[in-house]
């Protein structure tokens, strides 16, 4: 690496990135989302649109099911340690309701038929 972008990166890294300045990181990933729920929740689903495309016109859907299961499975072992606080976090939601989630369990529902159709009717 080249002492220029080092320094850049260094300072970065070191001082935050600067005020005011909301770039995609950030807002995905640093303390704007929390401000910010609609357009975090906007950028995740681009970004799932934008990857998925790409993922699902190059493998098949039991491949893409299956990298995703072994995902899942990783990300229960990251949280397991924390259980009763993800458990609260979960009875909150279910106490608000999960109307804002249809899509998302649209989404997951096509995906199962579509894992389901593939593996007992395709050949």
């Amino acid at each position: 690496m080249t002492p220029i972008p080092k320094t850049i990166l260094r300072d970065e890294i070191e001082h935050g990135a600067s005020e005011g300045r909301e770039d995609l990181y950030r807002l995905i990933c640093g303390r704007d989302d929390v401000d910010h729920p609609r357009a975090c929740t906007w950028a995740y689903a681009v970004l799932a649109a934008v990857v998925g495309y790409f993922v699902l016109t190059r493998m098949e859907i039991v491949e893409v099911v299956s990298a995703m299961l072994f995902t899942s499975l990783l990300t229960g072992l990251g949280i397991a340690p924390y259980s009763r606080t993800i458990l609260k976090v979960g009875r909150e939601m279910a106490g608000e309701g999960f109307g804002r989630l249809w899509p998302l369990m649209a989404i997951w529902a096509v995906i199962a038929v579509w894992v389901l159709y593939a593996v007992l009717v395709s050949e």
